[in-house]
């Protein structure tokens, strides 16, 4: 059986964006699903973000970092501790951490991340930018 394949540009429509594509080999045609664009996402040093497929990792923003492998980056001023065979590990300042996979906390998750942080003898101070020993 010889083969061929067809390239199909699909349609860029204004003020959307191409969400989905799917073939429907029965009908023989290409079905593309488009939804709104996203808005630019705009954060400043110390708004807290949340992983938008994790709630409970939240992070106080540091600065954007550049882009990595055509993804948008930025590092952290302090996220919670990960525990490793009981022992903390939190995150380094210097790692980049891609921000198309984060959005901005709800209130309910910043007082809990404030909380956290608290139970860890932790607070955010937003005039330095700086997490203190709460003493």
């Amino acid at each position: 059986m010889n083969r061929k394949t067809v390239s199909i540009s699909l349609p860029k429509i204004e003020g959307a964006e191409l969400k989905n594509a799917t073939v429907d080999l029965k009908k023989g045609v290409v079905v593309a699903e488009y939804g709104e664009e996203e808005a630019p996402f705009e954060v400043k040093t110390g708004d807290f973000l949340t992983l938008k497929t994790d709630p409970s990792k939240v992070v106080i923003f540091g600065a954007m970092a550049g882009v990595l492998g055509g993804v948008e980056t930025f590092t952290i001023i302090y996220d919670l501790p990960t525990y490793i065979n009981g022992v903390p590990a939190c995150t380094p300042k210097w790692v980049k951490m891609p921000i198309s996979r984060f959005r901005h906390s709800t209130k309910e998750e910043k007082a809990w991340m404030i909380k956290e942080m608290e139970k860890l003898g932790k607070r955010y101070n937003p005039r330095t930018f700086k997490v203190e020993n709460i003493k």
